[in-house]
């Protein structure tokens, strides 16, 4: 995980250079496959395309009227013009490289700050490298 002090921009340039050579690596084929962002990888997009945890939200008297609701609403139809694309880039995804998920060197090391790996590939599918 990344520790307090470290360098924004130096994780960044990380995650990004190293979610290109995630990106580059071929899926396995066959009875090995991936399962598709339609399959429920990449912290199951697919739901949120269908709109299925829209409804579960507007449905629940807990988080209904919340300000983050609408929000959401908004960004849901920026998500759907994207998978609206054509011909975007298909391959490997992380499906979660937030933060939590991303390893760096430790302050007490010369390099502090610098990508050391990625941890939790639960959500590991195949899908339009846009979603990393």
């Amino acid at each position: 995980a990344v520790e307090a002090g470290a360098d924004p921009v130096t994780v960044l340039r990380g995650v990004g250079d190293n979610l290109a050579r995630l990106h580059l690596l071929t899926p396995p084929s066959g009875a090995q496959r991936l399962r598709t962002y339609q399959e429920g990888g990449a912290c199951n997009l697919q739901g949120h395309l269908t709109g299925e945890h829209l409804r579960i939200m507007r449905a629940s008297e807990h988080t209904r009227s919340h300000p983050f609701v609408d929000h959401y609403e908004r960004q849901l139809a920026a998500l759907r013009a994207a998978v609206g694309v054509r011909n975007l880039p298909d391959g490997l995804l992380h499906g979660d490289p937030f933060l939590d998920n991303i390893l760096v060197a430790p302050a007490s090391s010369a390099v502090h700050g610098e990508f050391r790996g990625f941890i939790d590939f639960e959500d590991a599918c195949t899908g339009p490298l846009v979603f990393d």
